[in-house]
């Protein structure tokens, strides 16, 4: 390897500087790669008075730990000039780019660490492949602190929701993103209201006057601190979180009547067992034209044919089977302008059902019917190639909880909020990806 590849791979651009010698040498119990750099005598001006001067005032050697070069641990001894101004008598360093003033890491293998970071990699495993302590990469990302934190602006749509944290804050902290652009906004040690409330407070109002839409789940507080400091917003209930009020209705009353089945009719009890997750489903999202082979039957069916001989065994599964339908009906064929007639007349029907898995549903829907209605206006900020209507979820944020467990578990978990923070700030608004907000129904 030449001079001038050692100096390529050491990633120096400074043309002025150049190596003046190398070998090997054992550091820290392992093999070494020693390489002695110095840069050219120039004119050099005076950080002081601006005025030049080649004049050396002595020379100084700075050990510079660098990335890994064939393998092996590579240390940089950087032989520095100390000039003397001839004006103002005032000595300085040479100015260079290898490293810091006081750095005792290449600013390559800072760049290195940087990079690494933005992957889900532990801090332990970074520290290996840099040859450096965690201790260090720990340090280089509280550095990252300043940059990632929020500027205190805000989007017009933001999403709300939160994830389970680090111990010394609590069960949950709060997360808010913006799914127009991908963005995580901020996070927040946990969503108690009065911190939140401080914390929104503190954004100058003209920003907070720009929020148009906030995308949450049925949380009263994140309801309650909405209305408090976003004067002209929306709030939307994730359609996700209400619909599964349904399905947790039904599948109570589904579990129920099998348990019942156990010991009055063995067979069906069985099939409904082994195929719930049809009867949970919407029915037109089901492929019941394409018969196949069933054991249990040992002949060819279809899923409609299974779900029949379910329904048949229970009129309580039956009631419970139509009112999930007519529900998921309603989410996929209402408007805006119908849903509020049609969620009435739906949560009437609930009543009049008198079943009590669906009492929970009831008082959800009469408790944030606003909200729910509100989940039907379209989404004015997806780009429609088609003709179907994109609607405003919480998908984006609710898809960042596997993020943030990816992180935690490769971390083999955090003890620090603001490094978890960071981590996650960092890693995720730099992957520098265009998307769009999908349909999510």
């Amino acid at each position: 390897m030449q001079y001038n590849d050692i100096t390529f791979y050491l990633g120096i651009k400074d043309k002025e500087m150049k190596i003046i010698d190398q070998c090997y040498k054992v550091v820290d119990g392992r093999m070494a790669k020693i390489i002695k750099i110095q840069r050219n005598q120039v004119e050099t001006p005076c950080p002081y008075c601006g005025k030049k001067t080649k004049r050396v005032h002595d020379y100084r050697n700075q050990k510079i730990k660098h990335t890994k070069l064939c393998d092996y641990d590579t240390y940089i001894i950087y032989r520095k000039r100390r000039y003397v101004c001839m004006g103002c008598n005032k000595r300085f360093y040479e100015p260079n780019s290898v490293t810091p003033k006081y750095g005792k890491l290449s600013s390559h293998l800072k760049l290195k660490i940087l990079q690494l970071l933005k992957k889900k990699v532990s801090m332990t495993d970074i520290g290996d492949i840099t040859n450096v302590s965690t201790s260090t990469v720990l340090r280089t990302l509280k550095s990252l602190q300043e940059f990632v934190s929020n500027h205190r602006t805000l989007p017009e749509v933001i999403c709300m929701d939160e994830f389970r944290s680090v111990k010394n804050v609590g069960n949950y902290s709060f997360i808010m993103g913006d799914p127009t652009e991908g963005k995580i906004i901020d996070i927040l040690p946990n969503r108690f209201k009065k911190d939140l409330l401080s914390y929104f407070r503190k954004i100058d109002i003209k920003e907070r006057r720009k929020v148009k839409y906030v995308i949450m789940d049925a949380w009263t507080t994140y309801r309650d601190v909405a209305k408090a400091v976003f004067p002209n917003a929306i709030i939307i209930a994730d359609r996700f979180h209400y619909i599964r009020q349904i399905y947790w209705a039904f599948n109570a009353i589904r579990i129920k009547v099998q348990d019942q089945l156990y010991k009055t009719n063995r067979r069906i009890y069985n099939i409904m067992k082994k195929n719930w997750k049809a009867l949970i489903a919407y029915s037109k999202n089901l492929n019941g034209k394409q018969p196949f082979y069933s054991r249990q039957y040992k002949r060819y069916v279809t899923v409609f044919d299974i779900i029949d001989d379910c329904l048949q065994a229970s009129d309580e599964l039956a009631h419970a089977y139509a009112l999930k339908e007519q529900f998921y009906d309603i989410v996929h064929t209402s408007t805006y302008e119908t849903i509020e007639t049609d969620l009435t007349n739906y949560s009437q029907t609930l009543v009049d059902s008198g079943l009590p898995e669906y009492n929970g549903v009831i008082t959800a829907f009469t408790n944030w019917k606003q909200e729910i209605i509100n989940s039907f206006i379209i989404n004015e900020h997806v780009d429609r190639d088609d003709n179907e209507n994109y609607y405003y979820t919480n998908g984006y944020i609710e898809g960042l909880n596997n993020f943030i467990k990816v992180i935690k578990r490769v971390a083999f978990g955090y003890r620090n909020f603001d490094n978890f923070k960071t981590r996650i700030l960092y890693i995720h608004n730099n992957k520098n990806k265009n998307r769009k907000m999908k349909k999510i129904v």
